[in-house]
């Protein structure tokens, strides 16, 4: 019994390490590599600022700190988010603002970005979408986002696979709900709904 909860605590251990390492180390490089690619004003002091946290928090890991919550500019997630533009894809953002973004925690606004950037991610390489739009509305105690593709969708017999289910957890993990809504070749609707305060 003693030997089976110990094997049970360390794969819990490694799931959290991979999921991490996921996350924050393998997303934050292809985020990085995709401004890079597709950044038309890419200032040099970001960038490597950029990579700077990125290097820490994959130290962080290694190390099995608790991760650390970057302090962020209260317009630093509209500038995230549409960063994952490409010439052939445009992202539109309505609704947000400074006093709706403040009403989160330090801890729930980290983890809404790296939900976030997991999606933007999977967008990138799977939905063939043209135009995104990512709405922010508050509903009462809740802040409701609102992500919109035009692109393939998912398919029939969709499996979630380490992005989507990370994306779930994280904001499981806050005390929100996340609903997908897609059919095949009708594009991506996802709701996130988010505690504030």
């Amino acid at each position: 019994m003693y030997r089976r909860k110990k094997q049970q605590a360390i794969r819990e251990q490694q799931l959290k390490t991979s999921q991490k390492v996921h996350d924050i180390v393998a997303n934050g490089l292809y985020s990085i590599i995709k401004r890079i690619e597709y950044g038309q004003e890419l200032e040099k002091n970001q960038l490597l600022d950029d990579m700077d946290i990125l290097y820490e928090q994959s130290r962080n890991i290694s190390y099995e700190h608790p991760q650390e919550i970057t302090p962020q500019t209260e317009d630093q997630l509209p500038s995230f988010l549409k960063s994952f533009a490409t010439p052939g894809t445009s992202i539109s953002i309505a609704g947000y603002s400074t006093a709706l973004w403040k009403r989160l925690q330090p801890r729930t606004q980290n983890e809404v970005k790296l939900a976030f950037q997991n999606l933007m991610i999977n967008m990138q390489k799977h939905s063939q979408a043209k135009n995104v739009v990512i709405k922010f509305e508050r509903l009462n105690q809740e802040l409701k986002i609102a992500y919109t593709d035009d692109g393939v969708g998912l398919p029939k017999n969709f499996r979630y696979g380490n992005g989507l289910s990370s994306t779930e957890n994280r904001i499981r993990s806050i005390g929100g709900r996340i609903i997908f809504d897609s059919d095949p070749g009708k594009g991506l609707k996802i709701q996130l709904f988010i505690p504030t305060e």
